[in-house]
């Protein structure tokens, strides 16, 4: 006999399930731009968050991102990338408010740019926008 199909809004709780195995699987870690949540399961070969063989962080931002979005890549081809380098530190984090939709060309090169940036143009570039962003006196170190 085949299999009863599941309707969109049990694929939906059943991700949701997922999403929350994920969330409750992780170390919260704080540096000086936000706190990261890595994930203690499975990582792919670059290090990347990874669950059942599907991409952690997809995962999360398809359910807790705003808006949602279909997992499929048929639906959604875009990839689930990480506000790096001044944002997000770690390949593993899933930290919704750290991730974000990016083309996949997009991703590769963000990817060969934070590998190639030292510590100093981290810092120097977080600066150079943050200016844009925060008044100096949030700017000032302590």
């Amino acid at each position: 006999m085949g299999r009863n199909k599941q309707t969109p809004e049990e694929k939906l709780r059943a991700l949701e399930k997922v999403v929350e195995r994920i969330l409750s699987n992780v170390v919260r870690v704080k540096h000086a731009d936000g706190e990261c949540w890595r994930y203690l399961g499975g990582h792919t070969e670059d290090g990347y968050a990874s669950i059942n063989g599907k991409s952690a962080s997809r995962l999360v931002l398809c359910v807790r991102g705003m808006p949602r979005r279909p997992v499929s890549l048929k639906d959604n081809p875009d990839w689930a990338g990480h506000l790096s380098p001044m944002i997000c530190k770690y390949e593993d984090c899933v930290n919704p408010s750290h991730l974000t939709w990016e083309k996949p060309d997009y991703e590769r090169r963000k990817q060969k740019r934070d590998r190639q940036l030292d510590p100093a143009e981290v810092k120097a570039l977080f600066h150079k926008h943050a200016v844009k962003l925060l008044p100096a006196s949030k700017l000032t170190p302590k």
